[in-house]
């Protein structure tokens, strides 16, 4: 009866044992793949099935592309990610053959532990049948040089058929004329300039920019109305040139302009101008052209 006693003793503190000690060691998450081989392109499910509050997990991936280290191009995409409080479930398709393992990391009795199954991916290519022999072109038969003439006489007829082509597309389309940069100026254009002036001379302040910029168009249109062409393009230099030989402008008085125009057209400034003042260079460039 003793012997019993002691045999049920020593079998309860074994199993206190178990239970304390060695049970939680090798109670891990349980993880695993639907599947162990896939091909490329296919989509297999990870779970980690774990107890309430059993571990604690550290790293884990997001949904969306996965890369490798230094590389631009994704190996795979997770397309869904569900997670609770017992389980974790990926849903992966890759795109590079291989064996792959998802990088989730936890922890549980203070160790740190990583998934260590894994899925092969085998690449589609290595199941397709092999490929039928083509038969080869159908081979021109006869004497070297005859097969030769043939071939520079082919060449030849076509180039002269394409050369026939190109010679009655130009023969039908009218030679292109030089073409002349002319734009007629008018009245109506002219008032158009002069509208933007009365229009800026009507608000309260006139930006100084926003007056030269406008004057500037309205000087060039004078001279294109009275030497007939568009001078519009042109720059101040080449405007310069003009009112030098025409309007008899002097150096002096070219530099002065062209300083002046530059420094409030080019310049980060945002000054306003008086309507007196603006009024008194309209005059001037009135009088002078």
């Amino acid at each position: 009866m003793k012997r019993y006693n002691f045999i049920q003793h020593l079998i309860s503190l074994i199993l206190f044992i178990y239970i304390s000690i060695i049970s939680p060691i090798f109670a891990d998450p349980i993880e695993k793949w639907t599947q162990e081989k896939i091909e490329v392109g296919e989509e297999v499910t990870f779970t980690l099935n774990f107890k309430p509050n059993e571990i604690e997990l550290l790293q884990i991936p997001e949904k969306g592309y996965l890369f490798k280290e230094n590389e631009d191009l994704p190996y795979a995409e997770i397309t869904e990610k569900i997670q609770t409080d017992t389980s974790l479930s990926y849903k992966v398709v890759y795109f590079e053959p291989g064996e792959y393992k998802l990088k989730v990391q936890w922890k549980i009795n203070n160790a740190k532990q990583s998934s260590s199954t894994s899925v092969q991916v085998t690449s589609v290519l290595t199941n397709e049948k092999e490929i039928v022999d083509i038969e080869p072109p159908i081979e021109f038969k006869g004497d070297y040089w005859l097969r030769a003439f043939f071939i520079i006489g082919g060449f030849t007829l076509a180039i002269i058929g394409l050369t026939f082509i190109i010679y009655l597309m130009k023969k039908k389309k009218p030679p292109i004329k030089d073409a002349i940069i002319q734009s007629i100026h008018t009245a109506e254009s002219l008032n158009t300039y002069k509208n933007k002036i009365e229009a800026l001379f009507a608000q309260n302040q006139i930006n100084h920019k926003d007056f030269i910029f406008v004057l500037s168009g309205y000087i060039k249109e004078i001279i294109g109305f009275r030497l007939g062409y568009n001078v519009q393009y042109m720059n101040q230099d080449e405007t310069n040139i003009i009112l030098k030989n025409r309007y008899k402008f002097s150096d002096l008085e070219l530099m002065d302009i062209k300083n002046y125009f530059n420094s409030i057209k080019y310049m980060p400034n945002d000054e306003s101008i008086s309507l007196q003042r603006a009024k008194e260079i309209l005059q001037y460039w009135n009088s002078r052209l």
